[in-house]
């Protein structure tokens, strides 16, 4: 877009995700429509995400020198960002609403848009020869990895809805771990071509988060509105967190 790779990408997923939480703030939606906005603002989130990691990368592979120190400097930019909002969120969710720390959201979405408007990524605009022909040689040298990731968008969107159709946990669980290791052997066979390390490496961090059994949705409700659990305040697990 505009002969840049990221940039505009960057700016139009932090309007996306503004619009999505402030309609979540705004308007009482329903449930079809809460999950199209809120999966909106999932999206706006992991685009910009994914284009910066790969900045990351390629600033790292330029300078090796300081790639330890531009890591260090993401993640305790990330640490700092997370201390803030759990112990502004808690506070919002227990004297107002949980539709308030939406509205506030929608704030830190279109903070987002400001680096990629300033051209702050240091990206350098591509000829005109350049800027709108397609790749398709490198598109068909990729097939793979773009069915790949395909197949993987796909599987998650069934899962999520068997999961709310289902009335047995127990067909639900197997379903899931069935098509957790049929996305495994994809993932395990498609990037084996290119390099066998990197392949074992993703499907262990892949079966790691699709099959490993977590307990904090079951937490959470415990502490939060079990009548046999503590019934902690939101204000409290955000200071928690912050700790």
């Amino acid at each position: 877009i505009g002969a840049f790779h990221r940039g505009p990408y960057i700016f139009f997923s932090g309007l996306v995700g503004t619009a999505s939480w402030l309609s979540l703030w705004l308007f009482p939606l329903g449930k079809v429509l809460g999950t199209v906005f809120l999966t909106l603002a999932s999206a706006s989130i992991a685009s910009p995400d994914v284009m910066i990691d790969a900045q990351i990368a390629e600033h790292c592979q330029r300078r090796p020198l300081y790639a330890a120190d531009l890591q260090t400097l993401c993640w305790g930019s990330m640490a700092l960002g997370g201390l803030l909002s759990c112990s502004v969120v808690g506070y919002l969710q227990d004297k107002w609403h949980a539709r308030a720390v939406f509205g506030l959201t929608s704030l830190t979405a279109l903070v987002v848009t400001v680096p990629a408007a300033l051209g702050w990524l240091g990206e350098r605009k591509l000829p005109e020869r350049l800027a709108w022909k397609p790749k398709w040689d490198q598109l068909r040298s990729q097939w793979a990895l773009i069915a790949l990731a395909v197949l993987v968008a796909v599987c998650a969107t069934f899962l999520g809805i068997f999961a709310s159709l289902s009335k047995s946990e127990a067909v639900a669980g197997g379903c899931t771990v069935g098509v957790g290791f049929v996305v495994c052997a994809a993932v395990y066979v498609v990037l084996g071509r290119h390099s066998k390390a990197m392949a074992k490496a993703a499907c262990y961090i892949f079966l790691m988060g699709a099959v490993q059994p977590t307990i904090g949705s079951a937490m959470f409700y415990w502490y939060t509105e079990s009548d046999q659990g503590p019934q902690f305040t939101p204000e409290f697990i955000g200071a928690a967190d912050c700790v």
